[in-house]
């Protein structure tokens, strides 16, 4: 009878882990753009901190 339940709540629970993970990223930008917080998810910017990001692993890789 007890190893039903704890299969059932196994399930219960990776379920609620593939939600979160395949939803997560969307309620997030969701919830910035209702705060108002465009900053965080505009284009321009995420492509800046890429680059931004690109140019200091440059340096990293060519100094080692």
């Amino acid at each position: 009878m007890y190893g039903f339940i704890l299969q059932v709540v196994k399930m219960l629970v990776t379920v609620v882990i593939l939600f979160i993970v395949c939803w997560g990223p969307k309620l997030t930008l969701d919830l910035f753009k209702r705060l108002r917080m465009e900053f965080v998810y505009y284009t321009a910017v995420f492509q800046a901190q890429v680059r931004s990001l690109l140019k200091k692993l440059k340096k990293i890789t060519i100094i080692a």
